[in-house]
């Protein structure tokens, strides 16, 4: 893989406009959402794949509205769920 290096600038509403050749490798059309992940090394942009709102994980999801969940981030809601009603419950 050639690694290529693009530049932009950043305008007053902080946008960066990304050069042309970068979205079609990348595959990427208008309204498209994409991923910038900070590192110490610097940002990574990448095309956004679903992934769950919670950690991010890209396996196992499944849609709630809007979001992604993946299962055991929906386990981990589920036993939450039920320990808080438990304890808001009078005996």
């Amino acid at each position: 893989m050639t690694n290529l290096i693009f530049s932009s600038r950043v305008d007053s509403w902080f946008r960066v406009e990304l050069p042309l050749e970068l979205c079609e490798r990348l595959f990427l059309q208008p309204g498209d959402k994409v991923r910038l992940r900070y590192t110490t090394k610097g940002a990574i942009l990448t095309k956004a794949k679903p992934c769950c709102s919670l950690c991010g994980s890209e396996s196992r999801l499944r849609p709630f509205g809007q979001w992604f969940l993946c299962e055991r981030c929906v386990s981990w809601v589920i036993s939450t769920e039920l320990k808080s009603e438990k304890k808001s419950r009078p005996e």
